[in-house]
């Protein structure tokens, strides 16, 4: 998803859950010698990758990786509390709602 939907992703995820309720997400974090490369960057600093698929056909695709800030703001509306763990080649971002 674009960096400017991140925001809009999860207040929209919060509205159909209840209240209270522990919430979870993962996705896999930018490692070096790992992750496929990056494309291209757009104005909005989205990223995007060259996917190869096994026929060889390659196609662009959206890839970004959201920094701590982006995240702990995406979630600062709707969480009560949350953790952020960054591992070598996964973040997981962890919350209570309000």
């Amino acid at each position: 998803m674009k960096k400017s939907d991140l925001t809009q992703f999860v207040a929209r995820l919060a509205t159909r859950i209840e209240p209270g309720s522990l919430v979870a997400i993962l996705d896999n974090t930018w490692a070096h010698g790992s992750s496929t490369p990056i494309s291209r960057t757009d104005a909005e600093g989205n990223t995007y990758q060259i996917r190869t698929l096994a026929n060889g056909e390659a196609f662009e695709v959206l890839k970004n990786y959201p920094t701590p800030q982006e995240l702990t703001e995406a979630v600062r509306g709707v969480a009560r509390e949350a953790h952020l763990e960054a591992l070598t080649y996964y973040w997981l971002l962890v919350f209570t709602l309000k």
